[in-house]
Parts: structure tokens; sequence; C-alpha cells
């Protein structure tokens, strides 16, 4: 077995249901909602991660670092985990670096 709980994960369950999300917009949406009813912990693994990301660009809606940011200012109990990895040089004038990203999100300045 891949997973041996207590050993390598919290615990194992079976989940009641499931997706699988392949549009940008519907994956946004659904990472919003559930991000706003997060109550003590929020997890992201994603390659290629950018504050600057707007999770509804056909509305007045914050980037991704803004909204993040929000729910730490609404709720000081929420943790947000976020597992970044470096991206390949050839993409380094349309990315944004880990360093900044970093920045952005603990309100160092610029």
């Amino acid at each position: 077995m891949v997973f041996n709980e207590g050993y390598n994960c919290w615990r194992i369950e079976k989940a009641s249901k499931a997706s699988v999300i392949i549009d940008a917009e519907s994956y946004f949406e659904a990472f919003v909602l559930a991000a706003e009813n997060a109550t003590q912990s929020i997890f992201i693994l994603g390659w290629d991660l950018d504050t600057r990301i707007k999770l509804r660009p056909s509305f007045n809606f914050p980037t991704l670092g803004d909204f993040l940011k929000s729910l730490v200012r609404k709720n000081s109990n929420l943790n947000i985990h976020i597992l970044i990895w470096d991206f390949t040089f050839i993409y380094y004038s349309e990315r944004q670096s880990p360093t900044q990203f970093k920045k952005d999100l603990s309100g160092e300045p610029q």
C-alpha cells in the first residue's frame, strides 16, 4: 500500500464524492469557495503559482496574493501552507520568482 496511516499520512478516509476539474475558471471558483470556508488550514501544492493570478477575472475580485492575505486577516487561526517549485529559466520574463512570491505574501517591500 502506498499510504501507511500514521507513517506517511495522517489518516486514510473514504471520500463521499470527488470530481476532476479541468477548466481553470472552474478550478479557481472551487478553490475560492473552499478557501473561504476553511477554518484552520489551507494547503496549496502547485507548480508555477503567482500571487498576481486573477481568480475571478470577470469580477472585481482580488488577486491570489491579496485573497490569501484577506483570509488570514479575517481569521487569525487560519494557517496557509504553500509549496511552490522554482520554474524553468526559459519562463523567467513571464513568471513570478519564488522569492517575489514570498515577498508579496509577507508584505515585504517590493
